[in-house]
């Protein structure tokens, strides 16, 4: 690799991870659906090295993401800590599970993941138009989320989340935001600006016990996750600030979008290979 493609696959990595480091404090995502396309399609990592990275690169988003919206009080508290708990052992077993899997099977699933997390949040969103009918009482669901914060049937849920956000994260290499930010809309209730920061929490616990068995296994390519994670430090606190600013609705159509895009580039890297 000559010194001009160093040069620019540095900066590549630096402005792809602060804007992925936006869009994670800004939707409560790790980041990994965003950074696996980009780096099997622009670094040309395996699969296997591209979902490793990703992880590695989402602890340092989750943190920064974390800390900025427990300051602007955009995050449930108890909800995030038994998520993310829940998931985070699963985590560690799926990431075997994803080392002996196909890299065709780890890619398909993972787009699969995301797509239906995509339809499922626009189902309360319309594109063209107001609010639904759930939009528009978000800010009932949100008072309701706080009230039932000490209630067993909100600790089960949360964990339930956990637990499926957890082996998926492990298995393909993502935060886990794209499964608990629709799973807290529609199951807790909860606001969207509220789910960003718990998610975030969620996340950090997930993508930790993920990275240290990717990290064993030496598939985390740390030149390029740092390079993108050092730049995603910024974006996230800037997203985080962000997350109080934008229409709830607005956020479900980009965060549904977005999912829509990351799952059509996969889906497309692995039938051109």
């Amino acid at each position: 690799m000559s010194m001009m493609e160093s040069l620019f696959n540095i900066l590549f990595s630096l402005c792809c991870g602060f804007g992925t480091g936006t869009l994670s404090g800004l939707l409560g995502i790790g980041g990994g659906m965003i950074m696996v396309p980009l780096f099997c399609l622009v670094f040309n990592m395996s699969p296997l090295s591209a979902t490793a990275t990703s992880l590695f690169v989402i602890i340092l988003t989750s943190v920064f993401g974390t800390i900025t919206h427990l300051y602007h009080k955009t995050c449930l508290l108890r909800i995030g800590l038994i998520t993310g708990l829940s998931g985070a052992p699963v985590a560690f077993f799926s990431a075997r599970i994803a080392r002996y899997t196909p890299n065709w099977l780890i890619v398909l699933v993972t787009a699969l993941i995301i797509m239906y997390s995509a339809i499922h949040m626009l189902k309360g969103t319309d594109i063209f138009g107001k609010y639904t009918e759930n939009n528009k009482h978000s800010h009932i669901k949100q008072t309701s989320s706080w009230q039932h914060m000490s209630s067993l049937r909100t600790a089960v849920l949360s964990s339930i989340i956990g637990l499926i956000a957890g082996f998926f994260s492990g298995f393909s290499g993502v935060g886990g935001g794209f499964i608990m930010v629709p799973f807290f809309v529609n199951f807790l209730q909860m606001d969207m600006k509220m789910t960003s920061g718990t998610s975030l929490l969620a996340i950090l616990f997930i993508a930790v016990t993920g990275s240290i068995q990717r990290a064993l296994f030496g598939h985390i390519a740390f030149l390029p996750g740092l390079n993108m994670g050092i730049a995603a430090i910024p974006g996230a606190i800037l997203g985080s600030h962000l997350v109080r600013k934008v229409p709830e609705r607005t956020l479900k159509i980009v965060f549904s979008c977005l999912l829509i895009i990351c799952a059509i580039m996969l889906i497309g890297k692995q039938v051109i290979h």
